[in-house]
């Protein structure tokens, strides 16, 4: 399908590097695909701690509906430099 490696065969951060350069590849057209990809990781990170860390953690919703919701808020919060509510704050770094 794709000519690049796949996470498996190469180390970590050349999968996170690949992802993030050759955009075409990975997201094809998605002119957000850099964000996007950004968002899941970390919402994956955070997703992966809860379930060890957080005996009570329950999910409540869709991982892939709220990766994009985030995704479009965050791509918001940029486009409007909205001052009530920062980029950070929508994926949790505030």
């Amino acid at each position: 399908m794709h000519d690049l490696p796949r996470p498996a065969t190469v180390a970590s951060y050349e999968w996170l590097v690949a992802n993030l350069r050759i955009t075409s590849k990975y997201g094809g057209n998605d002119e957000k695909w850099q964000v996007r990809f950004a968002v899941v990781c970390w919402q994956l990170w955070k997703r992966c701690c809860n379930m060890l860390f957080d005996e009570d953690f329950v999910e409540r919703e869709d991982f892939i509906v709220h990766c994009s919701c985030l995704t479009e808020e965050y791509i918001a919060c940029l486009d409007n430099n909205a001052p009530s509510r920062t980029a950070s704050d929508v994926i949790g770094l505030g």
